[in-house]
C-alpha cells in the first residue's frame, strides 16, 4: 500500500517519481488482475513465498492514481494505470473458478476478506483453524478487535485442535467458503470510491460507456452499504456478519462512508 499511498506527497515534490511509485506497485498484478498484499526477493533467510499471492493489497489504487494525475495531468500515464487499475477493481467480486466471488461468501456483491490462494483449498484443509483465521486477518487489519480478540493471535503453537466453535471472534474462518463471516465496511467503502475514480478516469479517457459503467458500480455499493451496514438506533455503519447482523465494534472505520460519499446529509449528521 506504501506504493501508492506514497504517490500523493512524491507529487508535491516530484512528478516523475510520484508516478514511478504507483507504476512500481502495478507492475507486480497477478494474471487474474489482484495487487499483492506485498512481494520481496526471494531471499533463504525468510520462510514467506516472494509474493503474497492470496492476500490482496487495500482497495486504494484508484484513488491514488486519480489523485496523482490531477497533479501531474499525465495523460498517457493515466491511460496506462487505468488499465491495470480496471482489472484489480475486478477481480475483488470475479469468479475465482468455483461459481464464487473472490471476497464475496454469500454472493450479496458486497466486499470480506480472506486467504485462499495463499494455501489453496488442499492446503486449507491440513492447516490449522488458527492459522487460517490469521491469514485472512492479515489482509486487513492484522488483529483489530472488530474481527479478533486477539487471544489466539500470537501463535499457531500448540494449537491444531482448536476450532471456530472455540473462539469468540466477531469473524470466523469459513472453511465452505474459504472467507472470513464478515462483510467489511471499510472495504465497501474503498470499493465505492474506486469505482468513483475509475468512472473520472474513463470520462477523462473519452470512454463514456465504461465511465457509466463504473458510476452504476459506485450507486450499487452506496445503496448495499446504506442498505445493509447502516444502524438507525446508534446512528452510525458497522460491519455486516454473514447471518445479517451487524457487528457493533466502533472504529474509524464507521466514518469511511464520509470519504465516500455514501452517507446522505441526514446520516451525516449523526455520525459526527
Amino acid at each position: 500500500m506504501g506504493h501508492f499511498f506514497s504517490s500523493l506527497s512524491a507529487c508535491w515534490v516530484d512528478d516523475e517519481l510520484a508516478k514511478e511509485n504507483i507504476l512500481g506497485g502495478l507492475d507486480v498484478q497477478l494474471p487474474d488482475g489482484r495487487i499483492p498484499l506485498y512481494t520481496h526477493q526471494a531471499l533463504t533467510h525468510r520462510a514467506e513465498a516472494p509474493i503474497t499471492a492470496g492476500r490482496s493489497q487495500h482497495i486504494v489504487q484508484g484513488y491514488t492514481v486519480w489523485q496523482t494525475y490531477l497533479r501531474t495531468r499525465d495523460k498517457a500515464w493515466l491511460a496506462q494505470c487505468y488499465e491495470k487499475v480496471k482489472r484489480a477493481h475486478a477481480w475483488w467480486l470475479s469468479d475465482r473458478g468455483d461459481g464464487q466471488a473472490y471476497r464475496d461468501g454469500l454472493g450479496k456483491g458486497m466486499i470480506g476478506f480472506d486467504p485462499e490462494c495463499e494455501m489453496g483449498v488442499l492446503g486449507a484443509r491440513v492447516q490449522p483453524y488458527v492459522a487460517k483465521a490469521q491469514n485472512a486477518y492479515f489482509e486487513t487489519y492484522d488483529d483489530s478487535p472488530q474481527w479478533t480478540n486477539g487471544v489466539f493471535f500470537k501463535t499457531v503453537r500448540g494449537m491444531n485442535n482448536i476450532t471456530e466453535n472455540d473462539v469468540t471472534d466477531m469473524a470466523k474462518y469459513l472453511d465452505k467458503t474459504h472467507t472470513a463471516n464478515l462483510y467489511l465496511l471499510e472495504r465497501c467503502c474503498l470499493y465505492a470510491v474506486q469505482a468513483e475514480c475509475l468512472a473520472k478516469m474513463a470520462r477523462e479517457l473519452d470512454r463514456p460507456d465504461e465511465a457509466a459503467a463504473f458510476s452504476a458500480d459506485y450507486e450499487r455499493m452506496k445503496r448495499l452499504v446504506n442498505e445493509n451496514m447502516w444502524d438507525e438506533e446508534d446512528g452510525c455503519y458497522y460491519n455486516l456478519h454473514f447471518d445479517g447482523k451487524l457487528r457493533k465494534v466502533k472504529s474509524p472505520d464507521c466514518f469511511m462512508p464520509l470519504m465516500a460519499g455514501i452517507a446522505s446529509p441526514e446520516r451525516t449528521d449523526q455520525l459526527m
